[in-house]
């Protein structure tokens, strides 16, 4: 399976998420578009789901406010990852070292203190990880988010485990596009 095909799995999976919420039926762009458009199968049809997304997001469902945002945020990283893999195999370096960077330094800021003070295997799992960013080779990366899957999969609820598990596809998508590589 190539890289577009893993990307476009991923695409279709949060689809049929959210199409299953049927939250959002009472919206007619999102009405005719589920009706046209069964999966996902090109960056145009990607853009206009994104496009829906954002416009559902203004509806204020506070029920669903996380879960859109966290749907955007997927959908948002699959058009990079496309756009990536289209351009060259160097923007798909790129853009699979910054993805990488991005994971952990996002956890790292946003839970510094609880990192810096903490003695838990997550939080000593990142800190060791930002420490060494830098020397990773792209194998190895795909062995430290998966060892990061593992750990946020088997851990307590923290904020920091909580935030790293909104990125879980994200992840998930990463570590299948290093190995296909």
């Amino acid at each position: 399976m190539n890289i577009e095909k893993v990307v476009f799995n991923k695409i279709n999976k949060s689809y049929q998420g959210f199409k299953m919420l049927d939250a959002f039926l009472f919206d007619d762009d999102f009405k005719k578009f589920k009706s046209i458009n069964l999966r996902i199968e090109n960056i145009a049809q990607l853009q206009e789901l994104i496009k829906i997304v954002k416009q559902c997001k203004n509806h204020n469902l506070i029920a669903f406010k996380e879960i859109l945002k966290n749907l955007e945020d997927d959908l948002l990283f699959y058009k990079k990852a496309l756009s990536a893999y289209f351009k060259d195999f160097e923007n798909m370096k790129n853009f699979i070292n910054e993805s990488f960077e991005k994971i952990f330094i996002v956890a790292y800021k946003e839970n510094k203190d609880f990192i810096l003070t903490s003695n838990e295997e997550l939080p000593l799992f990142i800190k060791n990880t930002k420490q060494k960013e830098k020397q990773f080779s792209l194998l190895e990366k795909s062995e430290v988010l998966t060892s990061l899957l593992n750990l946020i999969s088997s851990t307590n609820k923290t904020k920091l485990n909580l935030d790293l598990k909104n990125n879980f596809e994200i992840i998930s998508t990463l570590v299948e596009i290093i190995n296909l590589i």
